[in-house]
Formats: structure tokens, sequence, C-alpha cells
């Protein structure tokens, strides 16, 4: 649970992603990072850990209806909301 505001980035895990992430860690949010290849996504949670960025890694597909679904309902039974 946190008291920040939480925003899920989907392709979380390299370029346009990565860099969105990390700008919104700086201004205080929680990350929600989303990707679909574990591996990739463990990577750019702990570059965003290392910046001091309350993050979490929510690996899923997002073209599938089902896997948003549940990828919505982890991010918040971890962080407690989703903004």
């Amino acid at each position: 649970m946190t008291n920040k505001r939480v925003i899920f980035i989907t392709g979380g895990a390299g370029g346009i992603g990565l860099c969105t992430a990390k700008k919104f860690g700086a201004h205080g949010y929680a990350i929600a990072l989303n990707d679909y290849r574990q591996d990739n996504g463990d990577k750019a949670l702990q570059e965003l850990r290392a910046l001091g960025i309350e993050a979490a890694l929510f690996v899923g597909d997002v073209t599938k209806e089902a896997s948003v679904n549940t990828l919505v309902a982890q991010v918040v039974a971890h962080f407690g909301r989703l903004d």
C-alpha cells in the first residue's frame, strides 16, 4: 500500500516507457511497471529502485483484454490504488 499516486506504464522496460517511469518516479509517483517479458522488466525495475523510486513489475500482454483486467487487479492489490 502506498500514499503516493500510482501510474501504470506499459512497455516500461525500455525506451520511452522507462524514461517515462523515471520522470514520474522523480516527481514522487509510485510506478506500476508493465512489460511482457520478465527478464527485461526485472532489469528496468532494478534501475528504478536504484534511483530510489517506488516501483513494482507486472508482467502481462496489454493487447489482450483479459490480461489487462488481471494486471489492473494486481496493481490495485499491490499498491492499494491506481491513478
